[in-house]
């Protein structure tokens, strides 16, 4: 379209106005005119600066290279032209969670992945951001949504994944020319203003670890907490243990139940075999004497069922540290401290990476890997 202007004084070119304290350039875009201050003063010099950059946007719209969010990335008169300004960030987290069933759906991801992530886009995201449009939403206010979130470092890290995507997914599909969350250091933000999780920070002596097992009320449990804390498996694991995984010396780990949902580890080096400690050993005999009739090795003893998820075990696990007056520390940390029972015994980092299905292993050193044999290894240290 020929670019004419309605108005044109003495001192300024053609599409050039001086309004007030700034000088403002006309032209036509999509059939619409539009006006955009470029410049402040009156100057030749500024005046001479706004003729240029009213010629190059017609260029750039002649040439088919106009992209309004680009050129004038602040103005209103972008959500005549672009419909992304019509989305508030409320639409795309909702489908987000599509996107995350569509994934689950096909196996790119775990059922307890897409569970994990709707609950963070519902309980976390959705209350801060559901009405913001998305072409306003700033690095700051992302800033200021991390810095308000009670949690670990872990959980941040996690709740900002999703988050992520919906942004990636928006700038892919044009919405957005960038992602904002990538103009903040998120890693030093994180690292300087929340703790890391306390999985990492702490184990069990021996004595509390023996203070725990004898506190135990039930055999059925006793037995169970004995086996965990000498093979250092996930909760997960745990529970999902089936007798047909049970060998001699040495127990397959293969499936992991997480929230009442049956599937396999949480990774593919989780995928293992556990060498079997003497005291781990001891557990699976007694418990045969009372599981070994089930397919599962660990039972709700309520009920005589496998468990579901970690839940009943939680319950549990409080009433234990109160019997045995020791300090209440996650169940994970049986985990963590049966790797420090192996490292502190001499047993190489390879083989405790591999007892504990591990790429690498962030409590110890940040890289390390292999595969080493599990049920031929020979043990360094006295159980």
């Amino acid at each position: 379209m020929v670019q004419n202007a309605k108005e044109k004084t003495n001192s300024t070119p053609l599409g050039v106005q001086l309004r007030g304290k700034n000088i403002r350039i006309l032209f036509y875009y999509k059939g619409i005119q539009c006006f955009e201050t470029v410049a402040t003063g009156s100057a030749k010099a500024e005046i001479n600066y706004a003729a240029r950059r009213r010629a190059e946007v017609l260029r750039k719209i002649e040439d088919g290279e106009f992209d309004y969010r680009v050129e004038f990335p602040n103005s209103n008169n972008i959500k005549k032209f672009h419909h992304s300004y019509n989305f508030t960030c409320g639409d795309l987290l909702i489908n987000q969670i599509t996107i995350y069933k569509k994934m689950e759906s096909v196996g790119q991801i775990k059922p307890i992945t897409a569970t994990t992530y709707k609950n963070f886009i519902l309980n976390k995201l959705l209350p801060e951001f559901k009405d913001r449009l998305l072409n306003d939403l700033t690095s700051q206010e992302i800033k200021g949504f991390i810095l308000n979130l009670n949690c670990s470092s872990k959980s941040v890290s996690q709740i900002i994944i999703p988050l992520r995507a919906m942004l990636d997914g928006a700038v892919n599909d044009g919405l957005i020319t960038y992602n904002p969350l990538n103009r903040l250091a998120l890693n030093k933000l994180i690292r300087e203003n929340f703790r890391k999780s306390d999985n990492i920070r702490e184990r069990y002596t021996d004595q509390e670890r023996e203070e725990i097992i004898a506190a135990c009320h039930t055999p059925m449990l006793k037995w169970m907490i004995t086996f965990e804390f000498f093979t250092g498996l996930r909760i997960g694991e745990l529970i999902a243990l089936r007798w047909s995984d049970v060998f001699d010396d040495y127990i397959s780990v293969i499936k992991n139940q997480v929230k009442g949902v049956t599937g396999t580890p949480k990774s593919e080096s989780g995928f293992r075999e556990v060498l079997l400690l003497p005291r781990a050993k001891e557990a699976l005999i007694e418990m045969r004497k009372l599981t070994g009739q089930f397919e599962h090795v660990f039972i709700s003893i309520q009920t005589k069922r496998p468990w579901t998820s970690s839940d009943a075990l939680q319950k549990q696990w409080v009433k234990i540290h109160q019997r045995a007056s020791v300090k209440y520390r996650n169940p994970y940390l049986m985990r963590h401290t049966y790797a420090h029972m192996l490292l502190d015994r001499g047993e190489t980092l390879q083989f405790v990476a591999d007892q504990l299905g591990h790429c690498d292993m962030e409590m110890v050193i940040k890289v390390y890997g292999g595969t080493t044999k599990r049920i031929n290894y020979k043990l360094k240290g006295e159980y």
